[in-house]
This record gives C-alpha cells, structure tokens and sequence, in this order.
C-alpha cells in the first residue's frame, strides 16, 4: 500500500466516524449489556450478537430521526402484522421484518420491482392471491400483504422446519437456501451460513438489529411519538361505486393526505367501480359523515389495534326503563356506556348493493346502534358482512 493510499485510507475512516458521531452521540453499551438485550427478547428465530448485528444496531440508534420515523409507523402498523402472523401461526418476531424490507413505508419500490411494506416481487405476490395492475397494488395494502407475508412465511416453515432459516429463505428465495443445506450436508442455519449468499448472510444482522432497536430505543435517547389518532381508530366499507379521493375527502371531512395513508392500494387515486371488491378505510368519526353524504359505502368493520381497544370482557346488561347498561365488570367506572334496549331481533337480508346505513335509515335507528347490535367491532378488517343481519323487531 503507498502512503497515498494508506493516508486516503486513514482519512475516509476518520470521517466515517466524525459522521457517525455527528448523527447521535457516540455508542457506548458494552456488547454483555447488548448480548442480555437481545436474549431477553422472546423469540424463535436464533438472534445472535455477530460483529455485524452491533454494526447494524449502531446504524439504527444512532441515525434518530430514521428510528423514530419507524418507532412512529410501527404504532400503526405492527397491529396489522401481529394480528396476521399469530393467523398462521408465524412467531411474532417476524413483525420486526418489514423494518429491514421497506423501513416500514407502504408504497417503497426496489429496483428489482419489489414493492411495499413486505417487499414482494409481482409473481410471489400475485401467486400469494394479491391484485397488482395498473389501477391497483395491494403490495401496498398493509392488510393484505400482511396475510400474504404471513402465508408465504408459514409455507416457507413447513418446508425448512427452522424459523431462522425461515428469515434466511425469505431473503434469497427458498432455493438459495435449499443450494445452501445441500453444500453444507447440514439444515442448521449457522452450519449453512456461509453457503448463503452474501446479502443473505447480512440479513439476520439486520434482523436483530431492528428487534433491539424496538424493544431498547429508550436507552439510546429515542423519543417516540405517537401516531395520529386518525390513522389508528379507523372503519374500514366496500366500495361499490367509482370514486376519487378528492370526492371522499369532501364527503368524509378527512384530508385527503390522510385517505392516500390509509388507502395507499390504489396507484392513481380512485376507487374503480366493482361489486363491492374494494375497500375504503377512513377515521372513524369521517367514515361516519361519509356514509350519510354518500350511499356506496357499505361499513364493514371498525378497526383497532388491541392495545387501544376498550376491556369488555365478563359484559352485565342492566336494564332500565329506556336503556341497557354495557359495562365492563372490570372497569365498570370507567368504561360504562348506554344504548336503546331492543326487546327482540330479526334477521334482514342484505341486498347485493345495500349498505348499512340504508338499513339504518330503514329502520329509524343510527349506524352507530345497527354496528353494536350485530357485534362489528372486531380488529379483522378484512371480515365481510353476513348475508342476513339482525334488526329491531319494532321497526
């Protein structure tokens, strides 16, 4: 090496600490303290402190405007992941994935043509049942990617039987992994690790890494905030009429920043006209003054992430002479609320293209009381409506 070279050399090292210093203060936890961290997060794929996993980790806590842009849409998003893995049985660290694919961004677009939260090219995403065209890309579908992500994981486990290798195939597909056992005469991740391809041997560090900065932030001077609570407390219809998105934010009173947020599918700003194969999610308190301005919207379900739905576990009806007390034996005090009693119930049959708040306005009663009488308040956001629903007798 010629003393250009090696000054050149010295010189791009020291910058590439002065930047990295300049970023966040400089990483100070000893690789004990990193190792017990990364132990103490319950999971079933072999997380391990490599050289490279404290290198990735470093990146992550240190760059703090990109960990707390993640920390921020993980709060909408990792419901939706946990909620389709526990599905299919795929462990939920597997939610730290999307991290890694796309830093949590639903409309991210590789130069190999993957796209979304999950990253998927268009044949495994067509082949796991989602619609990409020119209208329409439900890559970008936090929902249903999410159910295809989960499948494919699930079928990939049933070949591999090792949720490491698992994470290793999702990455180079499962043949690169299957070349990989083969030269190694071995099915252990770690015996066929150096088999793998390079950029493959680079993922489980990035794993661990965005793993320890969603359980550990707070140590390295992370502040997170909290997601809007538009984009979480959410009612998701069908769709049956064509529709643009500066009409739904007129009908609704949302933004229609908010709506591509939600709805981030469809490519060009518009819901096509179908028999009720699209879906439209809005703020609760907006898909409410929708569906009275316009009669498309047929409500499917009102969606919440667990950790903000209300406990009414043990649920006592007290009833009075004009309403029926729903309370929480749990939290009685706190949680209690009334609706009109209803003495008996029969069963409606829903038109093809009949919605909720038609029925509603059939029978004199608010949407907000048809939705609670027929219990659709499930985080499932994808459940369709029964072909019968229950209505008051009296109407």
């Amino acid at each position: 090496m010629t003393k250009f070279t090696f000054a050149l050399a010295c010189l791009c090292f020291c910058s590439s600490l002065t930047f990295a210093n300049s970023i966040g203060n400089p990483f100070t936890t000893s690789d004990q303290v990193l190792e017990e961290r990364i132990n103490s997060i319950d999971a079933q794929v072999d997380m391990r402190l490599t050289n490279l996993a404290r290198t990735k980790i470093i990146e992550y806590t240190n760059y703090k405007p990109g960990a707390k842009k993640i920390l921020k849409k993980s709060q909408l998003y990792f419901p939706i992941f946990e909620r389709q893995l526990k599905k299919y049985n795929v462990p939920e660290e597997f939610k730290y994935l999307p991290i890694i694919e796309s830093n949590l961004s639903t409309t991210i677009r590789s130069k190999a043509g993957a796209v979304g939260l999950w990253q998927f090219i268009k044949s495994t995403g067509q082949a796991y049942g989602l619609q990409i065209g020119a209208l329409i890309d439900e890559r970008m579908d936090p929902e249903k990617s999410s159910e295809a992500a989960a499948k494919y994981l699930h079928n990939l486990y049933q070949e591999f039987n090792d949720w490491t290798l698992v994470l290793a195939a999702y990455n180079s597909g499962a043949g690169g992994v299957r070349k990989a056992i083969k030269k190694a005469g071995s099915n252990s991740y770690w015996d066929v690790y150096e088999y793998l391809p390079r950029e493959t041997r680079s993922y489980l560090p990035k794993f661990v890494a965005a793993a320890y900065l969603s359980n550990y932030y707070q140590h390295h001077g992370i502040d997170t905030q909290f997601a809007e609570s538009d984009l979480l407390n959410t009612i998701t219809a069908k769709i049956f009429e064509e529709i643009d998105f500066t009409t739904i934010a007129q009908e609704s009173g949302t933004t229609i920043e908010i709506i591509e947020t939600l709805n981030p599918e469809y490519i060009k700003g518009f819901i096509p006209q179908s028999n009720g194969d699209y879906q439209l999610t809005l703020p609760s308190n907006s898909m409410s003054t929708f569906v009275t301005n316009n009669y498309s919207a047929q409500i499917v379900v009102a969606s919440l992430p667990n950790y903000l739905k209300r406990d009414v576990i043990n649920i006592t009806q007290v009833k009075t002479n004009t309403y029926t007390a729903l309370v929480s034996k749990k939290e009685i005090n706190k949680w209690a609320f009334t609706i009109p009693v209803f003495e008996s119930y029969s069963l409606y049959k829903l038109g093809k293209r009949e919605t909720l708040s038609m029925v509603a306005k059939k029978c004199n009663i608010s949407l907000s009381e048809l939705l609670t009488i027929n219990s659709l308040e499930a985080s499932n956001s994808n459940q369709l409506l029964p072909k019968h629903i229950k209505i008051p007798t009296s109407h």
